[in-house]
């Protein structure tokens, strides 16, 4: 409540209080007559009644010791007695109350509040003795104290934990910055291995394209050349006929095109030449 009046750090308070922790337990008891209607008699439970009567009769005279003759002319006395008892049980109403006691009640409540003094004027001490008072509860009936103080607070090491947290800050904000700059440089020198490697892949599946394709044509020169054969010469017109022609007929193939034919008209040629290929490059490569 204070802090929103003083502001965050510029008040203190100490509460001290005297408790009874003592446990007790108390039963009452009350008998009340039954409530009935106005004129109406009370309800009884039960009644009792006794009556008596007793009669007596004396005869006047003295007939001496011997018990002489009395005299006729002699007045009697006569008794009478008669009681009547009532006895009668009325309805009654019955109430029992247990009050049960744990203990902890304050027999005396001591608070004291310490403001800063730069955050509160005199003016304001007897306003905030009040609502302190009513907050807490305050009794002086009971003997409760309440006191209020202006002080001047002692902010080094406050001031000293605001310095370390900005410090904190500070460095984190460096951390973080640095933690930033490391990542940008690990993914790109990432990204320049990556790029590396493809470049050398490339290079490697060009360099493969091409000594394929210089074997496939090393392959078909030999494999022309190997499958060549002497051709007997035949004397007459008509050979010499037929050479101009044949080469006129001839169509141009390319170098698979002539793989293909030579390995169809000559198998067993091909394969001796493509052994003694394969051994040749083992040889080199060796």
């Amino acid at each position: 409540m204070l802090t929103a009046v003083v502001g965050p750090g510029n008040v203190m308070a100490t509460v001290s209080a005297e408790m009874d922790w003592d446990a007790s337990s108390t039963v009452s008891e009350v008998h009340t007559p039954s409530v009935v209607a106005e004129g109406e008699p009370q309800l009884a439970t039960s009644e009792r009644v006794a009556t008596e009567n007793y009669s007596t009769t004396a005869s006047g005279g003295d007939g001496g010791t011997l018990g002489g003759a009395q005299d006729p002319s002699a007045s009697s006395n006569e008794s009478n007695f008669s009681s009547n008892d009532v006895e009668r049980n009325f309805a009654v109403d019955s109430f029992i109350t247990t009050t049960e006691n744990t203990g902890g009640d304050i027999q005396r409540l001591n608070v004291a509040v310490l403001i800063d003094e730069s955050s509160s004027s005199a003016d304001q001490l007897a306003e905030i003795q009040t609502l302190v008072g009513t907050a807490a509860g305050i009794d002086a009936d009971r003997g409760d104290t309440l006191t209020v103080s202006r002080l001047t607070f002692d902010t080094t090491i406050s001031e000293a934990l605001a310095v370390g947290v900005e410090q904190a800050a500070t460095g984190s904000a460096v951390a973080s910055s640095d933690g930033m700059i490391r990542t940008i440089v690990l993914g790109v020198l990432g990204f320049l291995i990556v790029a590396i490697a493809g470049v050398q892949l490339w290079r490697g599946r060009r360099a493969t394209e091409e000594i394929e394709e210089l074997d496939l044509v090393t392959l078909t020169n030999s494999l022309t050349a190997g499958a060549a054969r002497p051709v007997v010469a035949t004397t007459g017109p008509a050979a010499v006929a037929a050479t101009p022609r044949a080469a006129a007929e001839a169509p141009s193939l390319t170098p698979e095109e002539e793989l293909r034919a030579l390995v169809d008209q000559q198998p067993d040629e091909v394969a001796r030449l493509l052994r003694t290929w394969l051994a040749d490059r083992r040889a080199v490569a060796r």
